[in-house]
């Protein structure tokens, strides 16, 4: 299964000190292969009552929800959970 890289510096920059800011408007987070950095497109998302899937660029948008968790889903690199406990960490 390939690793995968998340793109967190402009998640972790939105969501610490902006969270009031960050929940009034959608985000984009880029995901993308920490092998050739080429973007993942197609990967599944849920995020409290948001989901979707990336883009062609490997983004998804989310607007912040406290308490809620992330989950991803590819076919090419599995299930990852990002709990809300990880969130309020950010």
């Amino acid at each position: 299964m390939k690793r995968i890289s998340f793109n967190f510096i402009l998640a972790l920059f939105l969501m610490a000190p902006f969270a009031v800011s960050f929940a009034q408007e959608n985000k984009p987070i880029r995901f993308y292969d920490e092998d050739d950095a080429s973007p993942i497109v197609g990967m599944h998302y849920w995020y409290g009552t948001q989901q979707g899937s990336s883009d062609t660029t490997g983004r998804v948008f989310l607007s912040f929800q406290k308490g809620a968790s992330l989950r991803l889903d590819h076919i090419r690199y599995g299930t990852w959970y990002l709990t809300n406990t990880e969130f309020d960490r950010l």
